[in-house]
């Protein structure tokens, strides 16, 4: 589907607020985090975290009965399979990310260039933001088109 649909955007929000219990409202995602952070055994998963190749959760979908295997929120799997270190490596480089994006917007000369600039900082931060109730940047055909705006706002010249 079109990764800017509001759409989309709202179904993701509503799914996490609305929806009923038993797939895809609060108290399910609390039950989903709390089962992904049980993964962690000691201070050696939380300083490297778990590894790959395994799921973060068995928690089972009623609405599809399909078994759940991430906590849909990105740094909380970044955190479970790479520990703190990973998770300090990603917040760094969203982070460096973030300021060049803005730094570009600024420093725009001209209003197409400046409203490109802005087009692009903000996909990011709605995607960063999306990502936070969706594992869509842990399956790379729908990671794709994310990342491929992300390479377009490091590309552009300040």
């Amino acid at each position: 589907g079109n990764i800017f649909s509001l759409d989309l955007m709202s179904g993701v929000w509503q799914s996490t607020f609305v929806e009923n219990e038993d797939s895809g409202g609060v108290n399910w995602r609390f039950n989903l985090f709390s089962d992904a952070l049980d993964k962690i055994k000691g201070v050696n998963d939380i300083i490297f975290g778990t590894g790959f190749g395994n799921s973060l959760t068995n928690l089972t979908d009623n609405s599809t009965g399909q078994i759940i295997r991430t906590p849909h929120v990105y740094f909380l799997t970044v955190f479970l399979r790479t520990g703190l270190i990973g998770l300090g490596f990603t917040l760094y480089f969203f982070c460096s990310f973030l300021i060049r994006g803005y730094e570009n917007y600024v420093a725009a000369k001209d209003n197409e260039t400046k409203n490109l600039n802005y087009f692009l900082f903000m996909s990011f931060v709605i995607f960063l933001i999306e990502a936070q109730t969706n594992p869509m940047l842990e399956y790379a055909h729908v990671a794709y088109p994310r990342y491929f705006i992300l390479g377009l706002l490091l590309s552009q010249k300040s």
